[in-house]
């Protein structure tokens, strides 16, 4: 062999040596979490304001996270989440880093005296 191909060989196995030892000091996870009731867009959709009746919303939505009458006989129900998300990563277990967000939010229907939908609305 010439000191060329030598050369080369060591580089190329240094290179691999180096590529083995950094692929498994770099690790990253994240995670969601949901408490509460969610309600998704193409169920919130399917409330009909005049149409839809308190029998319905339940049967479909659930018991409500909240109840409050209104003065005129009429209800709002509210059904709220929170979703948390988490994310953590190291390099070379020396440096790390981690971040949280929360979102809070809520879906609310508003009914008449009579049972019957009145409002819908999210925030």
């Amino acid at each position: 062999m010439t000191t060329a191909t030598i050369r080369r060989l060591a580089a190329f196995a240094g290179l691999t040596a180096a590529a083995l030892a950094l692929s498994g000091c770099i690790y990253g996870s994240s995670s969601t979490r949901m408490s509460g009731t969610y309600i998704g867009k193409s169920t919130f959709t399917k409330i009909e304001p005049g149409e839809t009746d308190k029998a319905w919303v339940r049967a479909v939505l659930g018991a409500p996270t909240r109840k409050t009458e209104l003065d005129d006989g009429g209800s709002i129900w509210a059904y709220t989440y929170k979703r948390t998300e988490r994310s953590k990563g190291t390099f070379l277990l020396i440096i790390g880093g981690s971040d949280s967000d929360e979102t809070e939010g809520g879906t609310y229907v508003e009914f008449d005296p009579e049972g019957i939908v009145r409002d819908t609305w999210r925030d």
